[in-house]
C-alpha cells in the first residue's frame, strides 16, 4: 500500500520498521516489503496555501502470535494492590487470580505494570495476561497502520506535540477527593433524581427509536453534571460551566456513608462494584474514572429502591376511585425530572399508608419536608406489578 508521509518523519518510520522486522521474523509469514520515493513538494490539502516536503512509501507486512480475543483491560491500583477491571461487552466475570496480578505472561519481565490486558484463546478457557508492549503480538500488528498514522502529521513538530499529549503532558493531572464526588452526586440525585445512561437510552428508544427526527435528549446524566463541575469546563466565552447545587444536608452526608458501606458489603458481587470499591478505598480519583465513583450513588439508590419496592409491591393498593378528591400528607420523592421549553417538569412519588401516589407537575417541591396535597384521582395503574394512583389538579394545602 502506498502512503504519503512528511519527509522528516521517514527516519521515525524506518526506526519503527526495524523493530517490526525483528518481531516479524519471530511471528510472521512471508516477508516485509518496503520501498520509498524521492522527497517531493506538495501543497497542503486543506488550505492549498502551504508547501510540504513528503515521501511516498509502499509497505506490506503483518504478524500475529495466535488466535486470541480481547477480554478486559486491567488497571493496577497501587493503594489497594488490585486491578480495576474494564471488560468487553457480554464478557463474564474474569478469573479471580487476575484481580491483583500485574505480570506479563509473554515477556516474563517481573515488574509492576500500571496496565495490562487479559486475552482469551478463541474457543477455549485459556487466558493470558500481557503488558501493553506485548499486546500487539497477540492482537496482530500491521506496519501499514503505523505508516498511515504518520501520514496525518505535516511535520516532526506536529508529531512531537501529539506524542506529548499522549504521554499526558498538557492534560489534567488533577485528582479529586472521592467523598466530595459522592457528596455532590448525592445532592444532585436528591434534587433531580439520579439519571443513568440507561435512562438516556430509554428516552431515545421512546422518542426517536429509528433516529429519524435528529432529537437531542433534554436532560443529561448525573455523572455528566458532576464531571462538568469538577472539570471546570468553559463555554464559548470562557466562562466556567458549573451546575448549581443546593446546600449539603446532613441527610446527604449520611447517604455518602451508606453508599460507602454498601460498596464495601457488595464488592465481591461483580467486577464493576469491585472497581468502585478499589477507587473509593484509594480515596482519590482522576477525571477519567470520576463517572465510576458517581455510579456508586446510582447503584446504592437502585438497590435501596428495589428493596423498598419489593416490600410495598404486595402491600400497595389503589387510593379512592377515579374522579374522587383525596387529601394526604407525605414527603415527595423525585422519580424523574427533565428540562422543557416551559421549565422543569417533575414526576413525584408519595407514600400514603404503604400506597403509592404519583403527581406529574412543573411545580418544584421541597423534598426535605412533608407536604399536604389535595387532588383528584386521575387513574389507577399497575407499574411493574405495583399498584399506584396518579392524581391531577393537585393543590398544596400545607
Amino acid at each position: 500500500m502506498k502512503i504519503t508521509i512528511a519527509a522528516n518523519l521517514v527516519e521515525k518510520f524506518e526506526e519503527k520498521l526495524q523493530k517490526f522486522q525483528r518481531r516479524f521474523a519471530k511471528y510472521g509469514n512471508g516477508e516485509v516489503k518496503y520501498t520509498k520515493s524521492e522527497p517531493y513538494i506538495c501543497k497542503d490539502t486543506e488550505s492549498r496555501k502551504y508547501l510540504y516536503k513528503v515521501v511516498d512509501v509502499e509497505v506490506e507486512g503483518n504478524y500475529k502470535v495466535g488466535d486470541y480475543e480481547f477480554v478486559a483491560s486491567l488497571d493496577f491500583n497501587e493503594e489497594t494492590q488490585m486491578n480495576l477491571v474494564f471488560k468487553a461487552p457480554e464478557t463474564p466475570n474474569i478469573p479471580s487470580k487476575f484481580i491483583s496480578r500485574c505480570e506479563c505472561d509473554h515477556c516474563k519481565i517481573n515488574r509492576q505494570r500500571k496496565r495490562t490486558v487479559l486475552l482469551r484463546k478463541t474457543g477455549s478457557d485459556e487466558y493470558i495476561q500481557v503488558g501493553k508492549a506485548c499486546l500487539h503480538d497477540y492482537l496482530g500488528k500491521d506496519i501499514v497502520d503505523y505508516a498511515a498514522y504518520l501520514s496525518f502529521f505535516k511535520d516532526l513538530e506536529e508529531y512531537a506535540e501529539e506524542l506529548s499529549a499522549k504521554n499526558g503532558d498538557g492534560k489534567s493531572c488533577k485528582y479529586f477527593d472521592v467523598e466530595d464526588i459522592l457528596t455532590q452526586a448525592a445532592v444532585d440525585a436528591r434534587i433531580r433524581g439520579y439519571v443513568s445512561k440507561a435512562a438516556i437510552r430509554a428516552w431515545y428508544d421512546k422518542n426517536d427509536p429509528d433516529g429519524e427526527f435528529d432529537l437531542t435528549c433534554p436532560f443529561d446524566t448525573t455523572a455528566s453534571r458532576i464531571y462538568r463541575m469538577f472539570a471546570e469546563l468553559t463555554d464559548g466565552d470562557g466562562n466556567i460551566i458549573v451546575p448549581k447545587y443546593a446546600d449539603i444536608t446532613e441527610e446527604d452526608k449520611q447517604q455518602v456513608k451508606d453508599v460507602i458501606a454498601y460498596v464495601n458489603e457488595h464488592k465481591n458481587d461483580s467486577d464493576y462494584v469491585r472497581n468502585i470499591y478499589i477507587i473509593i478505598t484509594s480515596g482519590c480519583v482522576d477525571l477519567n474514572n470520576l463517572g465510576i465513583v458517581v455510579s456508586a450513588v446510582g447503584c446504592f439508590l437502585r438497590d435501596t429502591k428495589e428493596r423498598a419496592e419489593k416490600k410495598v409491591k404486595e402491600a400497595s393498593e389503589f387510593v379512592g376511585e377515579v374522579g374522587d378528591k383525596i387529601e394526604f400528607t407525605s414527603k415527595p420523592e423525585v422519580v424523574f425530572s427533565t428540562d422543557t421549553q416551559h421549565g422543569v417538569y417533575y414526576i413525584y412519588k408519595f407514600m400514603k399508608d404503604n400506597n403509592i401516589i404519583i403527581w406529574k407537575t412543573s411545580k418544584k417541591l421541597n423534598t426535605e419536608a412533608e407536604v399536604t396535597l389535595k387532588g383528584t384521582v386521575k387513574e389507577h395503574s399497575n407499574f411493574r406489578g405495583t399498584k399506584q394512583t396518579e392524581i391531577t389538579r393537585a393543590k398544596i394545602v400545607a
